[in-house]
């Protein structure tokens, strides 16, 4: 019999030998999450599978931010001294070791088109990363005006640290505003940069947002609960009450969305049968779920359609560096660095036969019946 609930916890699993520090899901997919531990090593895993795919290795300091590429073939790993490593998940190794940072990563984002990376620091600075000449190309100074001034709030100012990034691709139509205690999620039109909207505060921090791919509603997870919130007029279209705390990362795959936390040594994944909520569930229906939707699809090229330029194009009068590229490590130079492989079947099907998939011509017949293999392995453990 199927399950009737809207939501529900998937696993729970030991993922690093000490704390985990952070994770990060595929956000193409759905289907990978890569983790980062006190134990210096980013693990990487099969949503829904309690094995470790991968494990990279190479740190010298705890991973304090992770992040999938767009296209889920890199991981890179930000660590407590500031250096970040990229890797080339389809060779299993090191493709990039980039320093600067004078102390630890909070935030790190690709470029949705280009070979470059940014990440946010507790050093106050963001920086923009060409990869393959492996160094610094840009640094901002971010609105916090000393590191001492940072790190008496770090709590609250970590997560203005942590949305800089993907600020700087994307302008962000959606982020959280941080004040005492009080935080709100406010919609920007893209085209005039213009706030047009703003919900009211929530009485618990608001730890992660996720837009659906089509542009029809922002999912917003605060507490244990999600919110799904339209635009333009702003609406609440549902409150999902779960049993989840302080998640980290959001993705959809297929008509799920799947929600990862961490806790001690712990990661808990979850998952939402959109099928069942508002606007997106064929059950919601109301005039007012129906005229936000509307409202939404007309700045659907704003969220979901990109163009096609360089980063230096997408932020506003950016200075280049004088200084050039940042070379050496604060860690290592690479050498030592290692991918070990941990389950050959799953990197086969997950990073080899994706990378294939992704190459100018080729037709991915395995791609529908993925999918569908996963999606019918996470309603069954709630059966």
């Amino acid at each position: 019999m199927a399950t009737t609930k809207k939501a529900w916890k998937l696993q729970d699993f030991m993922a690093h030998g000490a704390d985990v520090k952070c994770l990060g899901l595929g956000h193409k997919s759905g289907r990978v999450l890569v983790t980062g531990g006190d134990d210096r090593k980013v693990n990487l895993w099969s949503v829904g599978k309690p094995h470790s795919i991968m494990s990279l290795t190479g740190h010298t300091t705890s991973i304090e931010s992770v992040r999938f590429g767009h296209d889920e073939e890199l991981v890179v790993a930000g660590s407590q001294s500031g250096a970040l490593k990229i890797w080339d998940l389809e060779a299993a190794k090191i493709l990039r070791t980039l320093t600067g940072h004078k102390a630890g990563i909070k935030s790190l984002d690709f470029h949705p088109y280009g070979n470059f990376a940014a990440s946010g620091s507790m050093d106050c600075n963001v920086k923009l990363w060409d990869i393959r000449r492996k160094g610094c190309i840009f640094t901002y100074k971010s609105t916090l005006s000393s590191a001492s001034a940072l790190r008496k709030a770090a709590k609250e100012k970590e997560e203005e640290i942590a949305s800089i990034p993907k600020k700087i691709w994307e302008k962000e139509a959606a982020y959280c505003r941080i004040g005492k205690g009080i935080l709100t999620v406010k919609f920007w039109e893209l085209e005039s940069f213009q706030c047009v909207s703003t919900s009211d505060a929530d009485k618990h921090a608001i730890k992660s947002l996720h837009f659906h791919p089509e542009g029809s509603c922002l999912y917003s997870a605060c507490g244990d609960t999600l919110k799904v919130f339209g635009w333009e007029p702003l609406v609440c279209h549902d409150v999902v009450s779960v049993q989840w705390t302080d998640i980290a990362d959001m993705a959809i795959a297929n008509s799920q969305l799947i929600a990862a936390s961490f806790n001690k040594t712990n990661v808990t994944t979850f998952v939402v049968d959109l099928n069942k909520i508002a606007p997106t569930g064929v059950a919601s229906k109301s005039e007012n779920a129906r005229a936000c939707l509307t409202s939404a699809s007309g700045r659907r090229s704003f969220i979901t359609e990109r163009p096609h330029t360089s980063c230096t194009s997408q932020v506003n009068e950016p200075k280049r560096s004088d200084t050039p590229p940042d070379k050496g490590d604060n860690d290592d130079d690479g050498a030592t660095s290692r991918a070990d492989i941990q389950n050959q079947d799953d990197y086969q099907r997950l990073f080899k036969e994706n990378a294939r998939n992704q190459q100018p011509g080729h037709t991915n017949h395995s791609s529908h019946h993925l999918h569908t293999h996963s999606q019918s392995n996470l309603l069954a453990m709630d059966e």
